[in-house]
């Protein structure tokens, strides 16, 4: 996980920048990313670390502008209609569940991830525990996304409000 800071008129600019920490009128808001895997190497690294790793295949357009100075926060975020629907529901996982690790791909370029993993549709998560593939959600099933990483999950788990 990864946080940036910009200006929070950029977060009007680029709607489906997601996981906004905090936000303030006329200030700079905290953006948390997921680590965007780009490897193969990165990817292997991820999944085999000890505990809960949550990978997310997204798309980003070809044509998505290199604006600095955020480039990193930029190419890793989800341009799919599915992938915008879900954001906000990974953002809440990503906060009752600290302990797990997320991650995200873009399947154009991290094309050696997707077809390993056989990601052909946005989003897919995959749940890797220890190392072992636990199993897949496939479209924005936040159901069955939770229930998929409650079964690997051995952190503490931070209920809403707290």
């Amino acid at each position: 996980m990864k946080q940036i800071r910009v200006p929070s008129f950029f977060c009007l600019l680029y709607p489906p920048l997601h996981l906004v920490l905090a936000t303030e009128p006329r200030s700079i808001v905290t953006i948390v990313t997921m680590e965007e895997l780009k490897d193969r190497n990165s990817y292997v690294k991820a999944t085999n670390a000890d505990g809960l790793a949550i990978l997310e295949a997204t798309a980003v357009p070809s044509t998505l502008p290199q604006m600095a100075p955020y480039p990193d926060l930029l190419s890793s975020q989800p341009w799919c209609s599915q992938c915008k629907a879900i954001a906000p529901f990974v953002e809440k996982m990503m906060k009752r569940y600290p302990d797990a690790r997320f991650y995200n791909y873009d399947t154009d370029t991290a094309d050696d991830i997707s077809q390993e993993l056989g990601a052909n549709r946005m989003p897919t998560f995959h749940a890797f525990k220890d190392g072992d593939l636990l199993g897949s959600v496939t479209g924005a099933r936040a159901a069955e996304l939770e229930k998929l990483i409650k079964e690997g999950y051995d952190g503490k788990v931070v209920e809403d409000g707290e």
